[in-house]
């Protein structure tokens, strides 16, 4: 395939432009979501999951890292990929209200999208980043580019505990309750 970052940025564009469909009042309840499914698969990651499942594969049935980093991989995207459908398909926190019209309706909308496709595309390309780019899907090595976006994926700009998502998340949901 071609460079991470082209598909990375590909896809928060496509969110881009989802957002400005929807609205900033329903995207903001996906973004919700998003951060707090962020939130805790980095706290499985970190303190269960990696461990638990190195110790059975590795130790129980010998199998490779390789092996094993696609494996886990495979899990996180689909829970992580299932979660974000499910937000997207179904019923959300809608922030309701009277939504802002003419253009600063549309740059908000837009805005909170490309926040959501940073969210997603930025977890999508950390996970593969950490397994190590499992399957050969992306041209290796990184650029210059990728290898300085990578430092600003989600999950690495909260490197010391990925669970401070849910700090935006919850002050989001309060605005909504509050509301």
């Amino acid at each position: 395939m071609g460079p991470i970052e082209g598909v990375y940025l590909a896809i928060a564009a496509i969110f881009g432009f989802i957002g400005m469909v929807r609205g900033y009042s329903r995207e903001l309840g996906n973004t919700i979501v998003i951060m707090y499914v962020i939130a805790a698969m980095g706290f499985l990651d970190d303190q269960v999951l990696n461990s638990l499942f190195e110790r059975i594969g590795g130790s129980i049935f010998g199998i490779d890292a390789m092996t094993l980093n696609q494996f886990l991989f495979v899990c996180y995207m689909l829970v992580f990929v299932t979660v974000v459908f499910v937000t997207y398909q179904g019923k959300t926190f809608d922030f309701g209200g009277q939504p802002a019209k003419g253009c600063l309706g549309i740059g908000l909308s837009l805005a909170v999208g490309l926040v959501n496709g940073y969210l997603v595309a930025g977890t999508l390309w950390y996970y593969a980043d950490k397994f190590e780019y499992p399957f050969s899907l992306f041209q290796m090595p990184l650029t210059a580019a990728g290898s300085t976006m990578v430092n600003y994926l989600p999950q690495n700009v909260f490197q010391e505990n990925p669970v401070y998502w849910a700090l935006p998340a919850t002050l989001l949901l309060l605005l909504r309750i509050w509301k």
